[in-house]
């Protein structure tokens, strides 16, 4: 009797041991896989992860595929950096958008909206993993610390416009990383086109040229916290203390003899500011500290000079010809006024002394919005026609085209800014040719526009980002 209930008790013990050991706990969201869940939020969205994308030969290791590693939180938020794109070669990004599972290219691979599914030659994941994985974004991809990926960034950011998706981009200056994708929609099935972008203290402003907006934006939660309406053709934006001067968008009607000046503290309109001709008034730079705007009508060729206190108009300059000027910059000391030209593909230098054209630079399509180095140096000018990026040097009073940046990124340049520290230049594309292929797409959405990073000590491309449907504005963070 003894020695059947000791051979029982065995018999039921062993049968207890093979449960334990083949019964898989690790899809109960509240077992923890380790002490801190590879820096997960929770043992939920590390087991998907581990068990179903960091495996032998995928996302793990010392060469994960595409360089994406999923092992942990932190490689995970760093993205890939070696996705290969038809003619654009090897490149990189982010994966993961906090609070925007709908723009994270992980979370449309594992739910099957884009054009290539994960796992890759495994069974899909199911609809419960999908749906821990998409909550855990749209709760803003946390880590087991709750804290948000590139909250706590010291650096400076990037703020791009993407025109034909009504979103504004946010790259976070320090991993150089889309952190945001901020909808501006305002209208329910119509493009509002943020046109163009600025930024100030606390806030950046966008004008929505289709739609007539002019908004105000919280940098610390991408918030619209102030909008001015019915506005007629915004365009683009100079501030000068509390003061915004908006011009008139390039594709408006020659109709206009006037830009506007908005108080950014209330967001109230002051008034309009009266130009000597009608046209389209485009350009638009202002003298920091010298309290003076130049307002360039395109059409008639003439600078229009304004007071930023008074906000009149004070004089203009015809200029000798038509050059139908698109953009303008000021020189760092206010003593030349840059303008690109249209018609004549080419960068003009005016003195603000003698109001003249003193100098003019030959380039090799049509010129974009550019930017100049604080020592007032180097001109970079995206040529959008030609899809490069041609860099001007000055030399005392002379000027030459001394390189062309060229990347497969860039497709149709559009726009530039540069940082505090001038190391860096980053350009805008709208891509709407679809010049520029990825590597995947999320299904239902255009060509994406990109964005590429210039170390201005090479001139040369040192990362491409995507962004949204045609990239357009930018402006980097002054810090």
């Amino acid at each position: 009797m003894l020695r059947t209930n000791f051979v029982s008790m065995f018999i039921i013990a062993a049968f207890s041991s093979v449960i334990l050991i083949n019964c898989d706990f690790t899809n109960n969201p509240d077992e923890e896989e380790n002490s801190e869940n590879n820096g997960f939020q929770s043992a939920g969205v590390s087991i998907i992860f581990s068990q179903n994308c960091s495996t032998f030969g995928c996302h793990s290791g010392d060469k994960p595929k595409n360089g994406l590693s999923l092992e942990t939180y932190d490689k995970l938020i760093t993205g890939s950096n070696s996705r290969s794109a038809s003619l654009a070669g090897i490149y990189g990004g982010e994966v993961i958008i906090p609070f925007n599972s709908k723009k994270s290219l992980l979370y449309q691979m594992i739910s099957g909206g884009a054009s290539v599914s994960m796992p890759f030659n495994k069974s899909t994941l199911s609809s419960v993993d999908v749906n821990v994985i998409k909550n855990w974004i749209d709760d803003g991809a946390v880590n087991y610390k709750k804290e948000v990926p590139f909250t706590n960034s010291k650096s400076y950011r990037v703020f791009v416009c993407n025109q034909a998706s009504d979103e504004i981009s946010v790259i976070d200056g320090d991993s150089k990383l889309v952190s945001r994708v901020v909808s501006v929609d305002k209208m329910y099935n119509f493009n509002d086109k943020p046109y163009s972008i600025n930024e100030e203290g606390d806030y950046y402003f966008v004008t929505l040229s289709a739609s007539g907006r002019f908004l105000k934006i919280n940098k610390s939660d991408n918030k619209i916290v102030a909008e001015l309406n019915n506005l007629n053709s915004p365009g683009l934006i100079e501030i000068n203390g509390e003061k915004a001067f908006i011009s008139r968008a390039s594709d408006s009607p020659n109709i206009f003899n006037s830009i506007y000046v908005v108080n950014t503290v209330s967001m109230n309109l002051i008034g309009e500011i009266s130009l000597v001709t009608t046209g389209i008034p485009h350009a638009i730079a202002i003298a920091k500290g010298d309290s003076k705007l130049y307002a360039v009508d395109k059409t008639n060729n003439v600078i229009n000079i304004i007071s930023t206190i008074e906000n009149v108009t004070t004089g203009y300059v015809l200029l000798p010809k038509v050059y139908e000027p698109a953009y303008a910059r000021m020189s760092p000391d206010n003593k030349y006024l840059y303008l690109t030209a249209d018609a004549t593909n080419e960068l003009l230098v005016v003195s603000t002394q003698t109001r003249n054209i003193i100098f003019e630079i030959k380039l090799k399509g049509t010129p974009s919005q550019f930017v100049i180095t604080s020592d007032g140096n180097k001109i970079y000018i995206p040529i959008l026609s030609e899809d490069i990026i041609q860099v001007v040097e000055k030399d005392n009073e002379s000027w030459s085209v001394v390189k062309e940046i060229t990347h497969t990124g860039l497709s149709m340049p559009h726009a530039c800014d540069i940082t505090s520290d001038d190391k860096y230049v980053y350009v805008s594309s709208r891509n709407t040719n679809g010049g520029f292929v990825p590597s995947y797409r999320i299904n239902g959405e255009g060509n994406n526009g990109t964005v590429v990073i210039i170390s201005t000590e090479t001139d040369e491309v040192i990362k491409l980002l995507e962004i949204e449907e045609y990239g357009s504005g930018i402006v980097v963070e002054k810090i």
